[in-house]
């Protein structure tokens, strides 16, 4: 019941900032889900690069943001959004990542994406007065005012979709 449209950045960034826990993150690719004339899910990707895994060359997407609207599912959101990308873009695979602190990424199994790594823990600075989170080796400022955190990691998910000959 719903159709898939192509999201310029700003109505992307409002819909992330609203809805998902990580807030927005620039992508070229983005798709929003409507129902009834209102934007209920939103996804990006990164186009697909060529990516050498055991000496073969893969045309690799990523899956960066997904979110439905806040308070609602999409039944079968992702899958819609990913089917789009794929028929688009025609990549070999899409990898992605789900934060250990906030999912096991069962969902991510569902849909044929397989684990197949945990990436090692990382720092973050919380500011104290507006709570935004800033990667901490990509923050020059570590003045008084942020508070230091580590996560858990990342689990690693790769969706093979095609081979190559």
């Amino acid at each position: 019941k719903t159709k898939i449209i192509k999201l310029n950045q700003t109505d992307f960034d409002t819909f992330m900032e609203g809805n998902h826990l990580q807030g927005s993150t620039k992508a070229k690719l983005k798709f929003g889900l409507i129902f009834e004339n209102d934007l209920v899910a939103a996804a990006s990707f990164s186009p697909p690069r060529k990516i050498s895994r055991n000496n073969v060359i893969y045309k690799s997407g990523e899956l960066i943001r997904y979110a439905n609207l806040l308070n609602h599912t999409v039944v079968g959101g992702l899958s819609k959004l990913l089917k789009h990308y794929e028929s688009l873009y025609t990549p070999d695979d899409i990898m992605t990542y789900t934060d250990i602190d906030w999912s096991d990424g069962k969902s991510y199994e569902s849909l044929g994406f397989s684990k197949i790594r945990i990436t090692p823990p990382q720092n973050f600075l919380i500011d104290f007065h507006t709570h935004e989170r800033y990667y901490a080796k990509r923050l020059d400022d570590t003045a008084n005012h942020y508070l230091s955190i580590w996560n858990t990691g990342n689990i690693k998910f790769l969706k093979f979709i095609q081979k190559l000959n």
